[in-house]
């Protein structure tokens, strides 16, 4: 699932706000690993680093990265096997 302007002519203009798939997960690496979330991020999923550090570049220009949203996906998943897992010891 690409962003829709990930096919838009070069130079077009974003939106207010718009964040590629990439920016998105880059912003949620970080906030869940800091500053070396590439590494971490690649664990958690069962992804190559590599393919972690293409998405963090091209976030950090501004772009999209094919494997972005499977790479989000990914982590939605596990994050929500996690939770999941943490339920039995929740406070009621």
């Amino acid at each position: 699932m690409a962003d829709d302007l990930s096919r838009a002519p070069p130079g077009a203009k974003r939106p207010a706000g718009y964040r590629t798939t990439a920016e998105r997960l880059s912003a949620v690496g970080l906030e869940l690993f800091g500053e070396e979330w590439a590494a971490p991020l690649a664990r958690l999923t069962g992804t190559n680093e590599r393919t972690v550090r293409r998405v963090r570049a091209a976030a950090r220009e501004g772009k999209d990265y094919p494997a972005a949203a499977g790479l989000l996906a990914a982590l939605q998943e596990r994050l929500a096997a996690i939770c999941e897992a943490l339920r039995p010891f929740a406070r009621p």
